[in-house]
């Protein structure tokens, strides 16, 4: 009998550190399901949030009375290599490009025969390691 009980006890030990260790070695990952990003509470961990990209987004009527100009005001002192996405939904346009911009400057776009802004367009700013600024035209 007493064989027994350790076997049984030596059993329930193994089968309790073979399961500690499991959840230990295989972490829960994102899951993507019908487009949504599911995350178990296990695989969640506390990141810091990006800082703010140091550029300001606005705009001004453009000189020739049709649309917008869209200002970019590169507000640091540093250079900065962004990606600019300009959409108009109305249309189903999109388009997106590379801008340098020295320290304080400011750059107009729009203005062309290539895209003239309208109301309701969407300018978003990307640069890594930073978070991503987006400006919807009133």
């Amino acid at each position: 009998m007493t064989n027994r009980v350790a076997l049984v006890l030596a059993f329930a030990i193994g089968v309790a550190a073979g399961a500690a260790g499991y959840a230990f070695i295989v972490r829960p990952t994102p899951v993507e399901t019908a487009g949504h990003v599911v995350t178990t509470p296990a695989a969640s961990t506390t990141a810091e949030p990006l800082p703010e990209i140091p550029v300001s987004l606005g705009y001004v009527e453009a000189r020739s009375g049709r649309g917008y100009l869209v200002q970019v005001h590169n507000q640091s002192q540093k250079h900065l290599a962004v990606l600019v996405e300009i959409e108009n939904k109305t249309m189903s346009q999109k388009r997106s490009f590379p801008l340098e911009l020295a320290p304080g400057q400011l750059v107009e776009l729009g203005g062309t025969p290539e895209w003239i802004f309208v109301s309701g367009e969407v300018v978003t700013v990307k640069l890594d390691g930073y978070e991503t600024k987006a400006f919807q035209i009133p």
